[in-house]
């Protein structure tokens, strides 16, 4: 298995993204393949987070209404915030805090800092859902904790926890966080305190990159390979780990810099948390294949001289996770399957969905293995709950969350309700809402209704008035001219906005601001400067309007969505180079990922009349190679195994060569210059491929239509 290496140069950026973005991004000084797409964007673009903290958005967010206020207030009567043990229950086994925590790289640049969110010290403003301002305290909670004799966690040095287990012959450490950066820091933090065993094994729960990034950080490729080091994962894990963002890689990316507020401020008015953590680093990323595959309900294996049962729980929080149980210290690890709060079973970036009736069966398989003989469940995330009756309540109410969300939704999705009307008819049962780790920080339960209905019954709700809908400016126009016109819309909208409607005036708005485009399009008529200024007057009610509705979220991500949508609006759709989520990990996929994700980028309508076919031979070193031919037809880039019987083009290359044409880092013509190609046949059916597949971009507009082109004066 080849190695993956991500170095992030936080070097100095053009001055006009600065001053437009406050922004900083990375340029890779070469083409080092990692893992996934949060790495590429998010552990990227943590420093726009860095960078924005110091610098003030563009245009300041609004301050909390009356009706915001008031909202706040119900949450504070509504939740038992009397109830203040996780307070006790986050802090406990501290050995040395880090409140103030800043990472750098070689370099000297930070790429990771707590410093910005010292304001959840103070008193929680208006601004802030209760709910998740007691969530964010909490996890701000950061520094060397002992969980039970034995093993220990390092938190808030990354959105995840690395755990270290003490065995007889050495260490076992559990996910080492997403870079290596912040890996070795935690374990210098550890050691600061504890004796400097070797590292023995490494584990990997599941392939979500904070949870293997940082391996190389605690152990090398040497010990590994040498056998000195074992890395234990669930089975699948690396296909997994590529398979998610493989094809679908540039949409979640860009969607995920919304879900986790990469352009925001860190501030009250603007980021607290992420629901897990508070961010990701930007430091450097790789991965190191495992070593041991766990794919038997339960395993027991012998490593370093202590004994660790390895559930298997694939299908759960991720499609290759498992948990694990140390009987010597009788500490469970509920990996990400439970943590203190709710979890996406569709997350808002978009994935695919997640099985709640899978989920709620393994942590019951969990509870009736350890429950009886757990003294302490610690996760990934959060912060461990101490004693059986504890622990056996805490894996119960988490199972039953997620079971209450499936079973109710198909109830009522019996009884003829839609997805939307679920969404908005599902309500947790009190023992489930008094809970605060059940509680909708990251996931919801309205999404997780909205997900078990899509799971079962697709995007079709049954109503034949929403089988053919509109496309999304067409529909938007004809919506408004119903309403009257534009400055009817807005009027309307503007006395909702007063009474506190958010919800409504958001959807109205939005209607205006998407039938804008319409205006660009070269459908403005004589009131087009009047047009102007009412959609422009839209744009900023519909930003005020997401401020609100950020503000009052309980869920980070809700938030950081609503947010994100105001700054859009405001400051625009940002627009700076990004290498594409693919030249990340391309040298992990496998032919047909390879080749798919060339297809998924052929211009249908410019495809329709070209026809091609060409044969691939790829070297792969050490004498072995492989082959694959391609056939371009009925506008449809289809690949197989072997050779065609007849083809245009004959094309011989290696494997790091194919990579990079994949990737973008190489045109064929490039590569022709370089002698990097050995063809035989009409070497323009190449050129004129590549010339048809669209270009990776992560800058289209989410908050606005995609159609949408205003004038730069406008």
């Amino acid at each position: 298995m080849k190695g993956i290496v991500l170095n992030i140069d936080l070097g100095k950026p053009p001055l006009h993204i600065i001053r437009r973005y406050g922004a900083i991004f990375y340029r890779p000084p070469r083409l080092a393949p990692t893992k996934a797409i949060i790495v590429l964007v998010l552990c990227t673009l943590c420093s726009l987070l860095q960078a924005q903290s110091k610098t003030p958005a563009i245009v300041t967010p609004t301050a909390a209404t009356e009706h915001t206020r008031s909202s706040q207030a119900k949450v504070l009567s509504d939740l038992p915030f009397a109830d203040r043990e996780d307070y006790a229950v986050a802090r406990r086994g501290l050995i040395e805090s880090a409140p103030n925590l800043t990472l750098k790289n070689k370099a000297g640049r930070v790429i990771w800092s707590l410093a910005p969110y010292q304001f959840l010290n103070g008193e929680r403003p208006d601004t802030v859902n209760p709910s998740l301002w007691r969530h964010a305290q909490l996890a701000y909670n950061s520094g060397l904790f002992k969980v039970v004799d034995g093993i220990y966690q390092v938190r808030g040095f990354d959105t995840a926890n690395i755990s270290i287990v003490e065995a007889p012959e050495g260490l076992i450490i559990i996910d080492p966080l997403a870079t290596q950066e912040q890996a070795r820091a935690a374990m210098e933090l550890y050691f600061k305190h504890r004796p400097r065993l070797p590292v023995k094994a490494i584990v990997y729960t599941h392939p979500h990159v904070d949870h293997y990034g940082g391996v190389e950080g605690v152990v090398s490729r040497a010990q590994v390979a040498s056998g000195e080091v074992d890395i234990f994962a669930p089975e699948n894990f690396m296909q997994y780990m590529v398979s998610e963002w493989a094809i679908g890689g540039t949409t979640m990316g860009r969607r995920g810099m919304y879900q986790f507020g990469v352009f925001l401020p860190r501030g009250p008015r603007a980021h607290v948390d992420n629901g897990m953590g508070k961010s990701t680093g930007s430091g450097s990323t790789s991965v190191i294949a495992p070593t041991r595959s766990v794919s038997q309900p339960v395993e027991t294996h012998r490593i370093a001289g202590l004994e660790v049962e390895f559930q298997h729980t694939p299908g759960t929080e991720s499609p290759a996770e498992m948990n694990l149980f140390i009987p010597a210290y009788a500490a469970l690890c509920t990996a990400e399957n439970a943590t203190a709060s709710l979890h996406n079973l569709l997350t808002l970036r978009g994935a695919e969905v997640r099985d709640a009736r899978q989920w709620a069966y393994y942590l019951r398989n969990t509870i009736d293995l350890y429950a009886s003989r757990s003294v302490v469940a610690f996760n990934t995330h959060h912060w461990p709950r101490w004693g059986k009756e504890k622990v056996f309540e805490y894996l119960e109410r988490t199972a039953d969350t997620y079971q209450y969300i499936h079973d109710q939704t198909l109830r009522l999705a019996a009884q003829g309700l839609t997805m939307n009307d679920i969404a908005n008819a599902i309500e947790m049962p009190a023992a489930l809402q008094e809970s605060w780790y059940t509680r909708g920080y990251y996931g919801t339960a309205s999404v997780g209704a909205r997900a078990v209905f899509q799971r079962y019954f697709g995007f079709f709700d049954g109503n034949p008035a929403n089988l053919d809908p509109l496309p999304r400016v067409q529909e938007a126009t004809r919506m408004i001219d119903y309403m009257g016109g534009p400055k009817a819309a807005y009027k309307r909208a503007k006395q909702d906005f007063d009474k506190g409607d958010y919800r409504v005036v958001a959807k109205v708005l939005s209607y205006i601001v998407d039938a804008q485009a319409g205006q660009w399009q070269g459908q403005r008529n004589d009131n087009s400067k009047n047009y102007s200024k009412i959609y422009k007057k839209s744009r900023d009610l519909l930003a005020k309007t997401y401020d609100q509705l950020g503000y009052q979220a309980e869920s980070a991500l809700w938030r950081n969505f609503y947010l994100t949508g105001a700054h859009e609006l405001r400051n625009g759709v940002p627009n700076f180079p990004l290498p594409p989520a693919i030249a990340k990990y391309v040298n992990e996929m496998d032919y047909r990922q390879l080749f798919d994700a060339l297809a998924v980028r052929l211009d249908g309508a410019r495809a329709e009349n070209t026809a091609s076919t060409i044969n691939f031979i790829i070297d792969e070193g050490n004498g072995v190679s492989a082959s694959r031919y391609i056939r371009l037809k009925n506008a449809v880039l289809a690949h197989r195994e072997g050779q065609a019987a007849s083809a245009d083009l004959v094309v011989k290359l290696s494997r790091p060569v194919l990579e990079q044409l994949v990737a973008g880092a190489l045109s064929p013509g490039d590569a022709i210059d370089k002698n990097l190609l050995d063809t035989r046949g009409d070497v323009a059916a190449l050129r004129k491929l590549f010339a048809l597949l669209d270009p990776y971009s992560y800058w289209f507009p989410i908050v606005t239509p995609a159609t949408m082109r205003m004038p730069a004066n406008y």
